[in-house]
């Protein structure tokens, strides 16, 4: 399962999520909706605001597709990879 880590409390987030069908994604903690393409990612502009671990559903079906792990703004966080993903969530994140 792709993981959107580390990202910090105040951090601004943008994320594009891919799909081989056409798919509403969904991040329901955030209020956002995105539809998602072959060609065409879903494009979210985030900012998180609390520590937690939050779901980036396929709307239709409720399926995770991915996570974001927000920590608090002064943890430091070691790097981890996923090795359970066969791609990494794209994702870019820094000080808000």
């Amino acid at each position: 399962l792709p993981v959107v880590y580390p990202v910090r409390v105040g951090d601004q987030l943008t994320l594009l999520v891919h799909s081989r069908v056409p798919a509403q994604i969904a991040i329901p903690e955030f209020g956002q909706l995105g539809f998602a393409a072959p060609a065409a990612p879903a494009h979210f502009e985030l900012l998180a605001r609390e520590p937690g671990t939050f779901g980036v559903l396929f709307a239709e079906t409720g399926k995770v597709a991915a996570q974001i792990r927000v920590v608090p703004a002064g943890k430091r966080v070691p790097k981890k990879k996923d090795k359970g993903a066969r791609r990494p969530a794209r994702a870019e994140s820094g000080p808000a």
